[in-house]
Order: C-alpha cells, then sequence, then structure tokens
C-alpha cells in the first residue's frame, strides 16, 4: 500500500511539473533577452557615469578635452 501510494505521488509530481515547465520556458523566452539587454544598458550608463564624473573633477584643461573627444 505505501508503494502505491509512492509511486502515485511520483506521478502526480510528474503531471505538476509539466504543468509547470510550459510557462517557465515561456518566461524564459520572453524575460531573459528583456533581462539581458537591461544589463547592457546599465552597463552603458555606469561607464557614461563615471566618464562624465571624470570629466567634472578634473582640473587640467588639455586632459578635459581628451575626455569630451573620447565621449564624442
Amino acid at each position: 500500500m505505501t508503494f502505491a501510494r509512492l509511486i502515485g505521488s511520483g506521478v502526480y509530481g510528474v503531471i505538476q511539473f509539466k504543468g509547470i515547465a510550459e510557462p517557465l520556458r515561456e518566461v524564459n523566452e520572453r524575460s531573459v533577452p528583456s533581462l539581458m539587454a537591461m544589463s547592457r544598458v546599465s552597463d552603458q550608463f555606469k561607464e557614461a557615469r563615471a566618464l562624465l564624473l571624470a570629466l567634472m573633477m578634473e582640473d587640467d584643461d588639455d586632459l578635459r578635452k581628451a575626455f569630451i573627444q573620447k565621449d564624442q
């Protein structure tokens, strides 16, 4: 009797997993590319912020011009 219940709960778990697998695959196909794009945007923002901060803090005019040329 215990063995039959164990097999029954295993079958139930497999059925539940198959029901969850499709929505998970759909979420991965839609969300993961968007998250990767947001990560790239975040990285670009951090780079631009660092350059802007370096430009604002630089006292030497020649280095400031070099930063401006690098940014363009």
